[in-house]
């Protein structure tokens, strides 16, 4: 019944933007309305443009990409519905993680609009806080049985100009358990 219902809702909503009609009360540039929901070209194309999608930069099917697109929007509203007459996303969990959401969102869009104009950083800044970056050690602890597998490393690994792979080369070799 409810594909039924979307597949009138959709044809209607073609057929009356085919021919000219439009309503007062529905925005001039309307997708979909799923009950009292509606999707606007605005909507969508701020989604399309912002997530990622399969196949996006495809040229070639670019309008299948679009209406995959829309599908899942529609499909978005009519589970955000069912979840809305189940009285699912109401309990405390939920509206806490909706608020912290919402906060991050408010906090990033302030960031972007009122603090990153105000911030220059010149050149002599950058190079200056590249030569105070921390530098990432990698260590690795090879347990050697004797001095003579020990000094056949040393002197392969000294002579070696690529030390990784020759570490990885070895590293079966010499790998002992090591109690930490």
């Amino acid at each position: 019944m409810r594909v039924f219902l979307l597949a009138v809702v959709l044809i209607a909503q073609s057929s009356v933007s085919q021919f000219g009609f439009q309503s007062n009360q529905l925005p001039h540039d309307t997708l979909a309305t799923i009950g009292s929901h509606v999707i606007t070209a605005k909507d969508f194309l701020e989604r399309f443009e912002l997530m990622p999608w399969p196949k996006k930069d495809v040229k070639s099917r670019i309008e299948f990409t679009k209406l995959e697109f829309l599908y899942s929007l529609v499909a978005e509203k009519l589970m955000a519905m069912e979840a809305s007459a189940q009285g699912i996303g109401l309990d405390s969990v939920s509206l806490e993680m909706q608020y912290s959401l919402e906060r991050m969102f408010v906090r990033d869009e302030l960031y972007r609009s009122s603090v990153k104009p105000k911030i220059t950083v010149t050149p002599a800044e950058i190079q200056n806080g590249l030569k105070k970056f921390a530098y990432e050690l990698e260590v690795e602890v090879l347990g050697i049985l004797s001095k003579s597998e020990g000094e056949l490393f040393y002197k392969k690994f000294k002579q070696s100009k690529n030390k990784k792979r020759t570490l990885l080369a070895f590293k079966d070799s010499l790998y002992v358990p090591l109690d930490t």
